[in-house]
């Protein structure tokens, strides 16, 4: 490890590569953000109306070292060392690489649903129930057995061309170190891994006709000597320790402080709500999932493929100012009384994950009238959402018991106080929002610290803000849910049936 000097301070560097943006983060020995050390870089995956959501893996890897560029160089110009190399990366997404490392597919992304037919046919042929015990992760569009099956289906030829599938997390690292390996935490995430032993799962592997070397081997620790490109392109970071990537939602519980007896709920692109948990037997009922951190700790919940996402599609579709009249669209939509719209929104731009696993589904607004306003649109999306996170929140009571406290972050809560209001009144429970917004680099630092022997990780009572539930609100909620549940039954479950 490098020594400090007087004038040198040290740092771990965080990259946290989302759905949509890509940041690199400075954070001290203690898991605090370094002021004016982040960079933050967005970018877009390339979506069409047949579901796909994709991006080409190599300019994905461009994106990421171009954000590391731009970190260093304010790090040099501030005078800091990096200790150590954290990543956290999206769960769940896929390529194929050759017998020379080069991509034979583009990245397919969690929520690309091209493959939902092929989810259902592992259903029919499997035994489904059993093996969402053993992996964690049900017969869905966003895991890689339906991926897999169907890229190989649609392109047979790529079954003789294959010679690794992997996640982005994977590819990044094939590049920076020249070495096929994954993380307890990403393999966890695909379907294929047997959560319980902690390996990849023969049975399931065998019955998609590929192979167990085909997959990266599961690596436990840290890559130290960068590739001599990399090496060259930064001096300081080539032979300290790089931690394998680990998956967002795992490094968001950490980052959030949220690892006690609580639960976390996250709004950015997409929602989750998840828990972390050291227990070995528990039964996962059939709407939630469990991945892991590492060997010792899972993470328990389930998840919404749109969420900050339908948000921000509902203001540019219904073409919202952000300013009316001198007021702010938050305002705007402060004004409006619960469910005083009548309106009825299935959020499912991307099908749905959590609870009920059905990648077809679409999403609607019932109840439009004449004197339906835009706004009211907006704020039945918001509605829409937090009725989702108490379906799944009644189904994490019913397995791990009622929290301490549920810790919010993600951006859809920290640029809007409405939201988070609507979520408290919604769940009946108040909602502490955590102090650290950008919990999914944090989580990744913390990590690497608790790694280093430099931390232990402990709950904290830091909240940006705590929004207490309303009586009279959640009453009024109460009986719109009943009113979701009921069209949700209708539009989703009877059609997929």
């Amino acid at each position: 490890m490098q020594q400090e000097n007087s004038t040198e301070k040290s740092l771990v560097c965080a990259i946290d590569i989302g759905t949509s943006s890509i940041r690199v983060s400075g954070f001290d020995k203690i898991g605090n953000a370094i002021q004016g050390l982040s960079i933050q870089n967005y970018y877009q995956m390339s979506i069409s109306l047949d579901g796909a959501v994709e991006i080409p893996a190599e300019e994905l890897f461009r994106k990421v070292t171009d954000s590391l560029d731009q970190f260093l160089a304010k790090l040099i110009a501030k005078n800091y060392l990096v200790l150590a190399v954290g990543v956290s990366t999206i769960w769940h997404s896929l390529l194929a690489i050759d017998f020379q490392g080069s991509p034979l597919t583009p990245l397919i992304s969690w929520n690309d649903t091209r493959s939902s037919a092929f989810a259902k046919k592992l259903r029919e042929t499997n035994d489904e129930i059993a093996l969402h015990q053993v992996t964690g992760c049900r017969f869905h569009a966003s895991y890689w057995p339906a991926k897999i099956s169907w890229l190989l289906d649609k392109t047979p030829s790529l079954k003789r061309k294959v010679k690794y599938w992997l996640s982005f997390g994977d590819y990044l690292f094939l590049r920076f170190f020249g070495e096929i390996a994954t993380s307890i935490s990403l393999a966890s995430g695909t379907g294929l891994f047997n959560r319980h032993l902690c390996e990849w799962d023969k049975q399931v592997v065998e019955n998609l006709s590929i192979e167990v070397n085909q997959l990266p081997k599961i690596v436990e620790t840290p890559f130290y000597s960068l590739k001599k490109e990399f090496a060259t392109r930064w001096p300081m970071l080539s032979t300290i320790p790089w931690y394998l990537p680990l998956g967002d939602g795992a490094c968001s519980n950490i980052g959030s402080d949220c690892f006690d007896n609580s639960f976390a709920l996250m709004i950015g692109t997409s929602g989750a709500m998840r828990a972390v948990s050291s227990q070995t037997n528990i039964v996962l009922p059939e709407g939630l999932w469990s991945y892991r951190i590492d060997r010792k700790r899972s993470v328990i919940g389930g998840a919404m493929s749109n969420a900050g996402n339908l948000f921000a599609w509902l203001k540019t579709i219904l073409n919202l100012p952000t300013e009316t009249l001198g007021q702010t669209l938050e305002q705007e939509l402060k004004q409006i009384n619960p469910d005083s719209h009548r309106l009825t929104i299935l959020p499912f731009l991307s099908g749905e994950r959590s609870l009920g696993w059905h990648d077809n589904a679409r999403g609607a607004i019932i109840g439009l009238q004449l004197s339906t306003k835009p706004i009211e649109i907006l704020r039945a999306g918001l509605e829409a959402i937090a009725y989702q996170f108490l379906l799944i929140y009644e189904e994490m009571v019913k397995t791990l018991g009622i929290p301490d406290k549920i810790i919010a972050t993600g951006g859809g809560l920290y640029n809007s106080e409405v939201w988070g209001e609507i979520i408290a009144d919604v769940l009946g429970k108040p909602l502490y929002v955590s102090h650290h917004s950008e919990a999914s680099s944090r989580g990744a630092a913390l990590l690497v610290l608790e790694n280093l022997n430099l931390l232990e990780l402990l709950p904290n009572n830091n909240f940006e803000k705590i929004y207490l539930p309303k009586l009279e609100n959640k009453e009024v909620y109460q009986k719109a849910f009943r009113r979701y549940q009921l069209c949700y039954e209708k539009l989703v479950v009877d059609n997929m049936a």
